[in-house]
């Protein structure tokens, strides 16, 4: 029978996407080819796998398109394996996003900051394509200590996969700490105050990192010498004492 267009199958293809389609396994000529090459064969395989592929199944596919039986003709071999297109994510590469992703986050300067990752072990294998990681945390976490962050894979704009990925910051910033042992009810200043750097993650308390913060507070305890400056342990300077009009 005299037909249009032929179909020669590949015995090796890599396909790309959710579904395999007849121009991926196959080189089609004819006056239908474009639209021989958009049939939907099967799904494909998990990115990374094969799929086998009869050619009586596509037969079937290409009748059900519409095409008359003889007006295509099928040539080349009897099963075209279909491998789907990947990338793999090694535990390297999904740590250094997610390390860039704090940069872009966390309060503190690069230069003052230490960031301990644990990534997934392993490789990550996703769909070949232009993929992003979206990093997603506690919103009640400040970039201090550990914490596990959730990341969503996209390819392609899809949300492919989601991992999980720990990590542990310490920062360390300037702050204002006791020379000298101050005495209940003396004024701070600069000459019994100054910054020092120190561990953030480690202070309990609130803190203060600049001396226009006291506004002339004084102590409202004895504050020891190399002692961190509290909130709770200042109070405003009182302008009016007791039994004064």
């Amino acid at each position: 029978a005299w037909t249009e267009d032929t179909v020669t199958l590949k015995q090796e293809a890599f396909v790309k996407g959710e579904k395999v389609l007849l121009g991926e396994i196959a080189l089609i000529e004819g006056p239908n080819a474009k639209q021989l090459a958009t049939i939907e064969v099967t799904s494909s395989a998990i990115p990374g796998g094969s799929r086998r592929i009869d050619a009586a199944m596509l037969r079937a596919r290409i009748h059900n398109a519409g095409f008359q039986d003889g007006s295509v003709t099928l040539k080349g071999t009897p099963r075209v394996t279909a491998t789907t297109l990947s990338l793999n994510l090694s535990n390297e590469v999904v740590a250094e996003e997610l390390r860039n992703h704090i940069y872009d986050n966390m309060p503190w300067a690069i230069e003052d900051a230490v960031i301990d990752i644990v990534a997934p072990i392993g490789h990550t294998v996703i769909s070949d394509g232009e993929y992003m990681i979206n990093w997603r945390v506690n919103p009640a976490y400040k970039y201090l200590g550990q914490s596990t962050f959730r990341g969503e894979i996209i390819v392609d704009g899809k949300v492919e996969k989601t991992i999980y990925a720990k990590a542990n910051v310490q920062a360390y910033g300037d702050v204002l700490v006791s020379n000298t042992p101050i005495t209940r009810g003396e004024r701070l200043t600069n000459k019994n105050v100054s910054l020092e750097k120190r561990e953030l993650s480690s202070i309990k308390s609130g803190v203060f990192f600049d001396f226009d913060e006291l506004n002339g507070a004084i102590a409202k305890t004895s504050i020891q010498g190399g002692q961190i400056v509290s909130p709770n342990k200042v109070m405003a300077p009182k302008i009016i004492k007791r039994n004064q009009l």
